[in-house]
Protein backbone atom coordinates (compact mmCIF):
# COMPACT_ATOMS: atom_id res chain seq x y z
CA UNK A 1 0.00 0.00 0.00
CA UNK A 2 1.54 3.26 -1.05
CA UNK A 3 2.40 6.06 1.83
CA UNK A 4 -0.68 8.29 0.37
CA UNK A 5 -3.30 5.17 0.54
CA UNK A 6 -1.80 4.41 3.68
CA UNK A 7 -2.65 8.09 5.15
CA UNK A 8 -5.84 8.42 3.69
CA UNK A 9 -7.29 5.04 5.21
CA UNK A 10 -5.74 6.07 8.45
CA UNK A 11 -7.33 9.26 8.16
CA UNK A 12 -10.46 7.97 7.23
CA UNK A 13 -10.32 5.45 10.43
CA UNK A 14 -9.05 7.62 12.85
CA UNK A 15 -12.17 10.80 11.96
CA UNK A 16 -15.05 7.60 12.16
CA UNK A 17 -13.86 6.47 15.38
CA UNK A 18 -13.61 9.94 16.91
CA UNK A 19 -16.85 10.90 14.98
CA UNK A 20 -17.98 7.97 17.34
CA UNK A 21 -17.12 9.70 20.48
CA UNK A 22 -18.39 13.58 18.97
CA UNK A 23 -20.56 12.96 16.28
CA UNK A 24 -24.22 13.00 16.06
CA UNK A 25 -26.58 11.14 18.40
CA UNK A 26 -26.56 8.19 15.34
CA UNK A 27 -23.45 7.77 14.46
CA UNK A 28 -21.77 8.18 18.43
CA UNK A 29 -20.75 4.31 19.49
CA UNK A 30 -23.22 4.22 22.35
CA UNK A 31 -26.13 4.32 19.74
CA UNK A 32 -25.28 1.65 17.96
CA UNK A 33 -23.34 -0.51 20.35
CA UNK A 34 -25.94 -3.68 19.54
CA UNK A 35 -27.19 -5.63 22.38
CA UNK A 36 -27.98 -9.77 21.55
CA UNK A 37 -31.63 -9.15 22.27
CA UNK A 38 -32.29 -6.09 19.79
CA UNK A 39 -29.59 -8.43 16.84
CA UNK A 40 -32.30 -11.71 17.68
CA UNK A 41 -35.56 -8.96 17.22
CA UNK A 42 -34.16 -7.37 13.92
CA UNK A 43 -33.20 -10.95 12.13
CA UNK A 44 -36.91 -11.89 13.08
CA UNK A 45 -38.01 -8.96 11.46
CA UNK A 46 -36.48 -9.60 8.90
CA UNK A 47 -36.91 -13.13 8.68
CA UNK A 48 -40.94 -11.69 8.43
CA UNK A 49 -39.94 -9.03 5.68
CA UNK A 50 -40.83 -6.73 7.81
CA UNK A 51 -37.56 -5.32 10.46
CA UNK A 52 -38.21 -2.91 12.85
CA UNK A 53 -37.84 0.39 11.90
CA UNK A 54 -34.53 2.27 13.88
CA UNK A 55 -33.52 6.06 14.00
CA UNK A 56 -29.94 5.31 13.68
CA UNK A 57 -27.82 2.15 12.66
CA UNK A 58 -29.95 -0.82 13.17
CA UNK A 59 -28.42 -3.52 14.64
CA UNK A 60 -27.02 -5.10 11.93
CA UNK A 61 -25.75 -2.13 10.60
CA UNK A 62 -23.90 -1.18 14.19
CA UNK A 63 -21.87 -4.87 13.92
CA UNK A 64 -21.35 -4.10 10.24
CA UNK A 65 -19.26 -0.68 11.22
CA UNK A 66 -17.77 -2.18 14.22
CA UNK A 67 -16.24 -4.99 11.52
CA UNK A 68 -15.20 -2.56 9.31
CA UNK A 69 -13.44 -0.62 11.65
CA UNK A 70 -11.61 -4.01 13.08
CA UNK A 71 -11.21 -4.98 9.88
CA UNK A 72 -9.88 -1.75 8.40
CA UNK A 73 -7.10 -1.34 11.16
CA UNK A 74 -6.12 -4.87 10.69
CA UNK A 75 -5.25 -4.33 7.44
CA UNK A 76 -3.56 -1.06 7.67
CA UNK A 77 -1.41 -2.29 11.08
CA UNK A 78 -0.71 -5.70 9.24
CA UNK A 79 -0.03 -3.85 5.63
CA UNK A 80 2.86 -1.84 7.51
CA UNK A 81 4.82 -4.28 8.65
CA UNK A 82 3.73 -7.46 5.67
CA UNK A 83 6.79 -8.62 4.38
CA UNK A 84 5.66 -10.51 0.79
CA UNK A 85 7.30 -11.62 -2.08
CA UNK A 86 6.63 -8.76 -4.37
CA UNK A 87 6.75 -5.57 -1.77
CA UNK A 88 6.90 -5.09 1.87
CA UNK A 89 5.24 -2.32 4.48
CA UNK A 90 7.55 0.50 5.04
CA UNK A 91 8.08 -0.63 8.60
CA UNK A 92 8.58 -4.30 7.58
CA UNK A 93 12.61 -3.71 8.31
CA UNK A 94 11.39 -3.66 12.31
CA UNK A 95 10.04 -7.50 12.43
CA UNK A 96 11.86 -10.25 11.80
CA UNK A 97 10.93 -11.76 7.91
CA UNK A 98 9.01 -14.34 8.83
CA UNK A 99 6.17 -12.60 10.89
CA UNK A 100 6.77 -10.30 8.03
CA UNK A 101 4.97 -12.79 5.82
CA UNK A 102 2.93 -14.19 8.56
CA UNK A 103 1.36 -10.48 8.31
CA UNK A 104 1.97 -10.50 5.03
CA UNK A 105 -0.35 -13.42 4.62
CA UNK A 106 -2.91 -12.04 7.92
CA UNK A 107 -2.84 -8.43 5.19
CA UNK A 108 -4.16 -10.48 2.56
CA UNK A 109 -6.99 -12.46 4.51
CA UNK A 110 -8.44 -8.91 6.16
CA UNK A 111 -8.18 -7.13 2.79
CA UNK A 112 -10.17 -10.09 1.24
CA UNK A 113 -12.81 -10.37 4.21
CA UNK A 114 -13.11 -6.52 3.44
CA UNK A 115 -14.41 -7.37 0.37
CA UNK A 116 -16.80 -9.72 1.50
CA UNK A 117 -18.28 -7.01 4.64
CA UNK A 118 -19.06 -4.36 1.61
CA UNK A 119 -20.46 -6.70 -0.32
CA UNK A 120 -22.77 -7.89 2.44
CA UNK A 121 -23.11 -4.11 3.37
CA UNK A 122 -23.98 -2.77 0.14
CA UNK A 123 -26.94 -5.81 0.19
CA UNK A 124 -27.41 -5.29 3.20
CA UNK A 125 -28.23 -1.24 2.77
CA UNK A 126 -30.31 -2.41 -0.38
CA UNK A 127 -32.63 -4.91 1.15
CA UNK A 128 -32.86 -2.81 4.23
CA UNK A 129 -33.84 0.19 2.05
CA UNK A 130 -36.94 -2.14 0.00
CA UNK A 131 -38.25 -3.78 3.23
CA UNK A 132 -38.49 -0.36 5.26
CA UNK A 133 -39.11 1.89 2.14
CA UNK A 134 -36.88 4.34 3.47
CA UNK A 135 -33.33 5.50 1.63
CA UNK A 136 -30.82 4.63 3.22
CA UNK A 137 -28.38 5.55 1.08
CA UNK A 138 -29.36 8.97 1.53
CA UNK A 139 -29.70 8.98 5.40
CA UNK A 140 -25.91 7.71 5.26
CA UNK A 141 -24.75 10.50 2.83
CA UNK A 142 -26.34 13.58 5.09
CA UNK A 143 -27.00 11.23 8.26
CA UNK A 144 -30.83 12.18 8.48
CA UNK A 145 -34.01 10.26 8.01
CA UNK A 146 -37.22 11.59 7.59
CA UNK A 147 -38.88 11.01 11.17
CA UNK A 148 -42.52 11.49 12.54
CA UNK A 149 -42.76 14.49 14.17
CA UNK A 150 -42.81 12.92 17.70
CA UNK A 151 -39.68 10.78 17.20
CA UNK A 152 -37.62 13.83 15.95
CA UNK A 153 -39.19 15.84 18.80
CA UNK A 154 -37.50 13.08 20.94
CA UNK A 155 -33.92 13.53 19.32
CA UNK A 156 -31.10 15.63 20.70
CA UNK A 157 -29.47 18.47 18.08
CA UNK A 158 -27.57 16.53 15.70
CA UNK A 159 -23.94 18.06 15.70
CA UNK A 160 -22.93 20.75 13.78
CA UNK A 161 -20.43 20.51 10.69
CA UNK A 162 -18.05 22.84 12.67
CA UNK A 163 -17.24 19.50 14.60
CA UNK A 164 -16.80 17.52 11.84
CA UNK A 165 -14.60 20.45 10.38
CA UNK A 166 -12.84 20.62 13.53
CA UNK A 167 -12.79 16.88 13.94
CA UNK A 168 -11.48 16.31 10.58
CA UNK A 169 -8.92 19.22 10.23
CA UNK A 170 -7.30 17.86 13.71
CA UNK A 171 -7.09 14.47 12.49
CA UNK A 172 -5.09 15.63 8.92
CA UNK A 173 -3.07 17.84 10.52
CA UNK A 174 -2.01 15.24 12.90
CA UNK A 175 -1.55 12.75 10.00
CA UNK A 176 0.26 14.74 7.83
CA UNK A 177 2.88 15.40 10.47
CA UNK A 178 3.27 11.59 11.09
CA UNK A 179 3.23 10.50 8.00
CA UNK A 180 4.72 13.09 5.78
CA UNK A 181 7.49 13.84 7.22
CA UNK A 182 8.98 10.41 7.65
CA UNK A 183 10.81 9.45 5.08
CA UNK A 184 9.58 5.48 4.56
CA UNK A 185 12.07 4.99 1.88
CA UNK A 186 14.76 5.07 4.35
CA UNK A 187 13.08 2.38 6.19
CA UNK A 188 13.04 -0.21 3.28
CA UNK A 189 15.73 -2.71 2.71
CA UNK A 190 15.72 -5.63 -0.13
CA UNK A 191 13.43 -8.65 1.42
Amino acid sequence: MSATITTTTTALVVFRVGWGFVGGRASRFADFMPRWDAIGRHVRGLARLAPPRTIGHNPLGGLMVLAFLADIAVVIVTGLFAAGEDSHGPLAPFVPRWLGRVLAEIHEGAANLLILLIIGHVLGVLIESLLTRENLVRAMWTGRKRLSPQAAAALAPSAGMWRAASLAALVGAVLVLAFARTDFTALTRPM
